[in-house]
């Protein structure tokens, strides 16, 4: 079984491998408040990652600062006439059997945290949530558990298999809706 030094390596090894930061750069996203920024016309999208996304809704949008910090692995921003959209990514990891898989159940509940959180703010938000997997919790856990599935359905959580074919562009189309933004 693998100690809790060497999961933290391989989680961060595939958060790693799963960023859509270079992606996004080659989309024409460009440096902004510690992540990445794209206008078309009125609308902003943005790409945050961890603490500079909890920086941004304290400074941008008026949050106020939370006892206990959710840093999320990727966090897709899309501004438009002060109603702000905020889509939550988080990345989930595991090689052998072991308790990842349980946090996928948390993942209505950590939405619920951020929603109250950002409620608060001076924007009209929406909150999203999902969750990139690697095949092993795909195999093992998702496709083998259809109560893991059909909860995560009911709460209308997706989940994204990172190590698939086309995993940016599902990815992309779920942050930013359609994709009118590459052309512009």
């Amino acid at each position: 079984m693998l100690g809790p030094t060497k999961t933290t390596y391989h989680g961060e090894m595939f958060e790693r491998q799963m960023s859509n930061e270079k992606n996004l750069q080659r989309l024409g996203f460009l440096p902004h408040k510690g992540g990445l920024a794209k206008t078309v016309g009125a609308t902003q999208y943005l790409y945050l990652k961890k603490g500079p996304f909890y920086k941004f809704c304290l400074s941008e949008l008026g949050a106020e600062p939370l006892v206990r910090r959710r840093k999320p692995d990727e966090a897709y921003l899309t501004i438009k006439d002060n109603q702000v959209t905020v889509k939550i990514l988080e990345m989930k990891n595991q090689n052998v059997p072991g308790s990842v898989d349980l946090k996928l159940y948390a993942g209505g509940g950590i939405r619920h945290e951020y929603r109250h959180w950002l409620r608060k703010s001076r924007n009209a938000i929406a909150v999203e949530y999902a969750f990139c997997v690697c095949n092993y919790l795909k195999n093992n856990c998702y496709d083998k558990i259809p109560a893991m599935s059909e909860y995560l359905k009911s709460e209308s959580i997706p989940v994204f298999f990172g190590e698939q074919p086309g995993y940016f562009d599902t990815l992309n189309d779920w942050a930013f809706g359609d994709k009118h933004f590459i052309d512009a």
